[in-house]
């Protein structure tokens, strides 16, 4: 499954995006429903608390908060390109420095997200 708005994000020319538009027939777009949207306003909420304001509002323009929202509900795996990194914390404002990653915004909701090289790994094949 691919959330929708994934389908629409910039960034094609990444690493992964042309699997995933050759797997265009293989797999079925999800949307939010309504407990997934309250959700994902709650994943926004714990960003705008824990990064600095225009790096949350960066987050918030992406597809992440609906992705961790979804993913959370579902009991689902996200699959990504991103890295996973230990985030640092500014001593004086308390808030995490730089952008926040989906990697670690899953991680604080209890989303497992994985490479889609380790996803490939995973996936036993077909008898």
């Amino acid at each position: 499954m691919v959330q929708e708005e994934v389908l629409g994000e910039k960034g094609k020319a990444k690493p992964g995006y042309e699997a995933l538009w050759k797997l265009k027939n293989r797999y079925k777009p999800i949307s939010p429903t309504g407990e997934e949207l309250v959700l994902s306003a709650e994943v926004q909420a714990f960003v705008d608390k824990h990064f600095q304001p225009h790096d949350a509002q960066s987050f918030a323009r992406g597809a992440d908060p609906l992705l961790v929202a979804i993913a959370k509900a579902r009991g689902l795996t996200i699959i990504t390109q991103e890295r996973h990194t230990i985030p640092e914390v500014d001593g004086s404002t308390g808030r995490v420095k730089g952008k926040p990653t989906l990697t670690y915004v899953a991680f604080a909701f209890g989303v497992r997200c994985l490479s889609l090289m380790s996803a490939l790994v995973e996936v036993p094949p077909k008898p």
